[in-house]
Protein backbone atom coordinates (compact mmCIF):
# COMPACT_ATOMS: atom_id res chain seq x y z
CA UNK A 1 0.00 0.00 0.00
CA UNK A 2 1.27 3.41 -1.47
CA UNK A 3 0.95 6.66 0.32
CA UNK A 4 -0.90 7.93 -2.97
CA UNK A 5 -3.96 5.44 -2.63
CA UNK A 6 -4.41 6.32 0.51
CA UNK A 7 -4.87 9.98 -0.99
CA UNK A 8 -6.78 8.51 -3.83
CA UNK A 9 -8.77 6.39 -1.08
CA UNK A 10 -9.16 9.86 0.93
CA UNK A 11 -10.71 11.41 -1.90
CA UNK A 12 -13.07 9.30 -2.88
CA UNK A 13 -14.49 9.36 0.66
CA UNK A 14 -14.55 13.05 0.39
CA UNK A 15 -16.57 12.98 -3.00
CA UNK A 16 -18.31 10.21 -2.57
CA UNK A 17 -17.44 8.83 -6.58
CA UNK A 18 -14.70 7.51 -7.81
CA UNK A 19 -15.04 9.74 -11.02
CA UNK A 20 -15.55 12.74 -9.01
CA UNK A 21 -12.16 12.07 -7.10
CA UNK A 22 -9.93 11.35 -10.73
CA UNK A 23 -11.25 14.48 -11.89
CA UNK A 24 -9.90 16.29 -8.82
CA UNK A 25 -6.62 14.41 -8.80
CA UNK A 26 -6.13 15.19 -12.25
CA UNK A 27 -5.53 10.93 -13.01
CA UNK A 28 -7.53 8.58 -14.78
CA UNK A 29 -10.85 7.19 -13.47
CA UNK A 30 -8.92 3.72 -13.76
CA UNK A 31 -6.12 4.89 -11.92
CA UNK A 32 -8.31 5.24 -8.58
CA UNK A 33 -10.54 2.38 -9.13
CA UNK A 34 -7.61 0.57 -9.24
CA UNK A 35 -5.87 2.38 -6.32
CA UNK A 36 -8.75 1.04 -3.95
CA UNK A 37 -9.10 -2.30 -5.08
CA UNK A 38 -5.41 -2.81 -4.09
CA UNK A 39 -5.92 -1.65 -0.74
CA UNK A 40 -9.01 -4.17 -0.09
CA UNK A 41 -7.06 -6.77 -1.75
CA UNK A 42 -4.25 -6.19 0.46
CA UNK A 43 -6.42 -5.43 3.13
CA UNK A 44 -8.84 -8.39 2.92
CA UNK A 45 -11.71 -5.48 3.20
CA UNK A 46 -14.12 -3.89 1.68
CA UNK A 47 -13.94 -0.09 1.77
CA UNK A 48 -17.02 0.94 0.16
CA UNK A 49 -20.88 0.22 -0.47
CA UNK A 50 -22.70 1.74 -2.93
CA UNK A 51 -26.39 4.05 -2.10
CA UNK A 52 -28.50 6.38 -4.10
CA UNK A 53 -26.29 8.94 -2.77
CA UNK A 54 -23.13 7.76 -4.44
CA UNK A 55 -20.27 5.61 -2.46
CA UNK A 56 -19.90 5.55 1.34
CA UNK A 57 -17.96 3.73 3.75
CA UNK A 58 -18.42 0.22 5.09
CA UNK A 59 -17.42 -0.43 8.83
CA UNK A 60 -13.97 -1.53 7.89
CA UNK A 61 -14.09 1.28 5.60
CA UNK A 62 -14.55 3.68 9.08
CA UNK A 63 -11.47 2.28 10.68
CA UNK A 64 -9.45 2.68 7.53
CA UNK A 65 -10.22 6.51 7.42
CA UNK A 66 -9.09 7.42 10.93
CA UNK A 67 -5.86 5.37 9.83
CA UNK A 68 -5.87 7.00 6.55
CA UNK A 69 -6.26 11.06 8.41
CA UNK A 70 -3.42 10.15 11.06
CA UNK A 71 -0.81 8.81 8.56
CA UNK A 72 -1.85 12.17 6.19
CA UNK A 73 -1.66 14.43 9.54
CA UNK A 74 1.81 12.38 10.57
CA UNK A 75 3.24 13.05 6.79
CA UNK A 76 2.27 17.04 6.45
CA UNK A 77 3.68 17.24 10.17
CA UNK A 78 7.48 15.60 9.24
CA UNK A 79 7.34 17.80 6.00
CA UNK A 80 7.00 20.94 7.96
CA UNK A 81 10.13 20.42 9.31
CA UNK A 82 12.90 22.47 8.32
CA UNK A 83 16.41 21.55 7.86
CA UNK A 84 18.96 24.03 9.72
CA UNK A 85 21.69 25.69 8.18
CA UNK A 86 21.52 25.56 3.98
CA UNK A 87 18.36 26.30 2.85
CA UNK A 88 16.65 24.16 -0.12
CA UNK A 89 14.05 26.13 -2.39
CA UNK A 90 12.42 23.68 -5.01
CA UNK A 91 10.24 25.15 -7.86
CA UNK A 92 8.27 23.22 -9.55
CA UNK A 93 7.53 23.27 -13.04
CA UNK A 94 7.30 21.57 -16.46
CA UNK A 95 9.57 20.03 -18.71
CA UNK A 96 9.17 23.08 -21.40
CA UNK A 97 11.89 25.16 -23.11
CA UNK A 98 10.75 28.83 -21.69
CA UNK A 99 10.51 27.42 -18.09
CA UNK A 100 14.18 25.84 -18.37
CA UNK A 101 15.55 28.83 -19.68
CA UNK A 102 14.52 31.28 -16.96
CA UNK A 103 15.69 29.00 -14.85
CA UNK A 104 18.87 28.71 -15.98
CA UNK A 105 18.80 32.05 -15.93
CA UNK A 106 17.85 32.38 -12.10
CA UNK A 107 21.02 30.27 -11.34
CA UNK A 108 23.26 32.46 -13.93
CA UNK A 109 22.22 35.46 -11.81
CA UNK A 110 22.42 33.80 -7.90
CA UNK A 111 26.14 31.73 -8.90
CA UNK A 112 27.11 28.47 -8.67
CA UNK A 113 28.44 28.97 -4.98
CA UNK A 114 25.54 30.41 -3.25
CA UNK A 115 24.35 30.18 -0.26
CA UNK A 116 20.92 28.27 -0.68
CA UNK A 117 20.02 25.13 -3.43
CA UNK A 118 17.17 26.17 -5.77
CA UNK A 119 16.01 23.16 -7.06
CA UNK A 120 13.56 22.75 -9.87
CA UNK A 121 11.54 19.74 -10.05
CA UNK A 122 8.57 18.04 -12.02
CA UNK A 123 5.90 16.44 -10.52
CA UNK A 124 2.38 15.98 -11.36
CA UNK A 125 -0.51 18.35 -10.70
CA UNK A 126 -1.87 16.05 -7.77
CA UNK A 127 1.80 15.69 -6.15
CA UNK A 128 2.47 19.67 -7.33
CA UNK A 129 -0.59 20.75 -4.82
CA UNK A 130 0.41 18.85 -1.81
CA UNK A 131 3.67 19.57 -2.31
CA UNK A 132 2.52 23.37 -1.96
CA UNK A 133 0.24 22.74 1.14
CA UNK A 134 2.64 21.06 2.95
CA UNK A 135 5.75 23.83 2.00
CA UNK A 136 7.80 21.60 0.25
CA UNK A 137 7.83 23.56 -2.91
CA UNK A 138 8.24 27.43 -2.85
CA UNK A 139 6.20 27.64 -6.08
CA UNK A 140 4.52 25.75 -8.74
CA UNK A 141 4.22 26.90 -12.59
CA UNK A 142 1.45 24.87 -13.58
CA UNK A 143 0.81 24.29 -17.63
CA UNK A 144 -2.86 23.07 -18.07
CA UNK A 145 -5.46 23.17 -20.89
CA UNK A 146 -8.39 26.22 -20.55
CA UNK A 147 -11.24 23.21 -20.17
CA UNK A 148 -9.99 22.52 -16.96
CA UNK A 149 -9.63 25.80 -15.26
CA UNK A 150 -12.68 24.85 -13.24
CA UNK A 151 -10.67 21.82 -11.57
CA UNK A 152 -7.36 23.93 -11.00
CA UNK A 153 -9.90 26.62 -9.69
CA UNK A 154 -11.69 24.49 -7.10
CA UNK A 155 -7.91 22.86 -6.01
CA UNK A 156 -7.22 26.35 -5.28
CA UNK A 157 -10.03 27.31 -2.98
CA UNK A 158 -9.65 24.02 -1.87
CA UNK A 159 -6.27 24.07 -0.58
CA UNK A 160 -6.09 27.81 -0.08
CA UNK A 161 -3.64 28.51 -2.60
CA UNK A 162 -3.31 31.34 -4.68
CA UNK A 163 -2.58 31.68 -8.79
CA UNK A 164 -1.66 34.02 -11.15
CA UNK A 165 -1.98 33.65 -14.76
CA UNK A 166 1.23 34.06 -16.64
CA UNK A 167 0.54 33.48 -20.07
CA UNK A 168 -2.10 31.92 -22.77
CA UNK A 169 -0.23 29.68 -25.11
CA UNK A 170 -1.79 27.67 -27.96
CA UNK A 171 -2.14 23.93 -28.37
CA UNK A 172 -0.24 23.28 -31.28
CA UNK A 173 -0.65 20.70 -34.45
CA UNK A 174 3.26 19.95 -35.66
CA UNK A 175 3.28 18.64 -39.51
CA UNK A 176 6.01 18.08 -41.58
CA UNK A 177 6.24 20.67 -44.47
CA UNK A 178 5.33 18.67 -46.98
CA UNK A 179 2.00 17.29 -45.36
CA UNK A 180 -1.23 18.44 -46.89
CA UNK A 181 -2.31 21.06 -44.13
CA UNK A 182 1.19 22.39 -43.28
CA UNK A 183 -0.05 26.04 -45.12
CA UNK A 184 -2.81 26.64 -42.93
CA UNK A 185 -2.46 29.49 -41.12
CA UNK A 186 -4.55 28.25 -38.09
CA UNK A 187 -6.65 24.34 -38.18
CA UNK A 188 -9.37 23.66 -36.12
CA UNK A 189 -10.47 20.27 -34.75
CA UNK A 190 -12.87 19.89 -38.28
CA UNK A 191 -9.81 19.87 -40.02
CA UNK A 192 -8.00 17.30 -38.77
CA UNK A 193 -10.56 14.90 -38.77
CA UNK A 194 -9.87 12.08 -41.18
CA UNK A 195 -6.07 12.49 -40.37
CA UNK A 196 -3.29 9.96 -38.98
CA UNK A 197 -1.64 11.15 -35.75
CA UNK A 198 0.93 10.02 -34.04
CA UNK A 199 1.45 9.48 -30.40
CA UNK A 200 3.52 8.72 -27.42
CA UNK A 201 2.86 4.90 -26.60
CA UNK A 202 1.82 4.67 -23.41
CA UNK A 203 -1.70 3.50 -21.73
CA UNK A 204 -3.24 7.15 -21.17
CA UNK A 205 -3.10 9.38 -24.85
CA UNK A 206 -2.08 12.85 -22.95
CA UNK A 207 -4.60 14.62 -25.67
CA UNK A 208 -7.34 12.46 -25.27
CA UNK A 209 -9.71 14.95 -26.02
CA UNK A 210 -8.15 17.06 -28.58
CA UNK A 211 -8.14 13.16 -30.22
CA UNK A 212 -11.84 12.46 -29.62
CA UNK A 213 -12.65 16.17 -31.02
CA UNK A 214 -10.77 15.43 -34.27
CA UNK A 215 -11.91 11.61 -35.32
CA UNK A 216 -8.47 10.79 -36.46
CA UNK A 217 -8.44 8.31 -39.04
CA UNK A 218 -5.34 6.14 -37.06
CA UNK A 219 -3.31 6.71 -34.08
CA UNK A 220 0.11 5.38 -34.41
CA UNK A 221 1.43 4.87 -30.78
CA UNK A 222 5.57 5.36 -30.64
CA UNK A 223 7.73 5.05 -28.12
CA UNK A 224 10.59 6.94 -29.75
CA UNK A 225 10.62 10.62 -29.67
CA UNK A 226 12.79 10.59 -32.85
CA UNK A 227 11.00 8.17 -34.61
CA UNK A 228 7.80 9.89 -33.93
CA UNK A 229 9.40 13.42 -35.25
CA UNK A 230 10.57 11.79 -38.27
CA UNK A 231 6.73 10.29 -39.40
CA UNK A 232 5.84 14.12 -38.78
CA UNK A 233 9.13 15.08 -40.98
CA UNK A 234 7.73 12.80 -43.68
CA UNK A 235 3.93 14.11 -43.93
CA UNK A 236 3.24 10.61 -42.74
CA UNK A 237 0.82 12.08 -39.51
CA UNK A 238 0.77 14.85 -37.24
CA UNK A 239 1.20 15.11 -33.64
CA UNK A 240 0.02 17.57 -30.71
CA UNK A 241 2.04 19.67 -28.79
CA UNK A 242 2.47 22.44 -26.44
CA UNK A 243 3.37 25.67 -29.19
CA UNK A 244 7.69 25.89 -28.45
CA UNK A 245 8.78 28.88 -27.91
CA UNK A 246 9.34 31.49 -31.51
CA UNK A 247 13.07 30.84 -32.00
CA UNK A 248 12.21 27.28 -32.26
CA UNK A 249 9.05 27.52 -34.75
CA UNK A 250 11.37 30.06 -37.13
CA UNK A 251 14.79 27.40 -37.16
CA UNK A 252 12.29 24.02 -37.21
CA UNK A 253 12.16 21.96 -40.66
CA UNK A 254 8.38 21.30 -39.53
CA UNK A 255 5.38 23.83 -39.05
CA UNK A 256 3.68 24.04 -35.61
CA UNK A 257 0.17 25.60 -36.04
CA UNK A 258 -2.25 26.71 -33.56
CA UNK A 259 -5.72 25.08 -32.81
CA UNK A 260 -8.42 27.29 -32.57
CA UNK A 261 -9.66 27.56 -29.31
CA UNK A 262 -7.68 24.88 -27.86
CA UNK A 263 -4.75 26.91 -25.31
CA UNK A 264 -2.52 25.80 -22.36
CA UNK A 265 -2.96 28.19 -18.95
CA UNK A 266 0.11 28.81 -17.38
CA UNK A 267 -0.15 29.91 -13.59
CA UNK A 268 2.04 30.36 -10.76
CA UNK A 269 0.67 29.08 -7.80
CA UNK A 270 2.23 29.98 -4.47
CA UNK A 271 0.87 29.42 -0.57
CA UNK A 272 -0.25 32.14 1.19
CA UNK A 273 0.51 30.53 4.40
CA UNK A 274 4.34 30.23 3.50
CA UNK A 275 6.53 32.69 2.86
CA UNK A 276 7.26 34.09 -0.63
CA UNK A 277 11.57 33.65 -0.78
CA UNK A 278 13.07 36.59 -2.90
CA UNK A 279 14.31 33.92 -5.20
CA UNK A 280 11.42 32.84 -5.94
CA UNK A 281 10.20 36.49 -6.51
CA UNK A 282 12.79 36.98 -8.95
CA UNK A 283 12.39 33.27 -10.66
CA UNK A 284 8.88 34.89 -11.18
CA UNK A 285 10.57 38.34 -12.98
CA UNK A 286 12.30 36.00 -15.26
CA UNK A 287 9.58 34.15 -15.98
CA UNK A 288 7.22 36.55 -17.25
CA UNK A 289 9.70 38.09 -19.00
CA UNK A 290 11.25 35.04 -20.74
CA UNK A 291 7.47 34.32 -21.80
CA UNK A 292 6.77 37.49 -23.35
CA UNK A 293 10.06 36.91 -25.18
CA UNK A 294 9.16 33.66 -26.41
CA UNK A 295 5.60 34.04 -27.20
CA UNK A 296 4.80 37.92 -28.68
CA UNK A 297 1.54 38.65 -29.22
CA UNK A 298 0.98 37.99 -32.82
Amino acid sequence: MTFQQLQYFLEVHRTGSVTKAAKNLFVSYPSVSVAIANIEKELGIVLFSRGPKGLSLTEQGQRVLEYANTITQAYLQMNSLRQEGRRTIRINAGDYETFGTAFAKLLEEYGTDYESDIMMITCNADDSFRNLVTGEVALSVLAFMSYNVDNIEHRLKRDGLKGEELARIPLTVCLGKNHRLSNAARLTARDLQGETVVASYSKVLPWGMVYRLTEPKRILRVSGTNARRELVRRGLAYYVCFQPPKKSREMSDRRFIPLEDIHYRVMAVTNPQHPVEPEVTRFLQILKAQLAEDYPEE
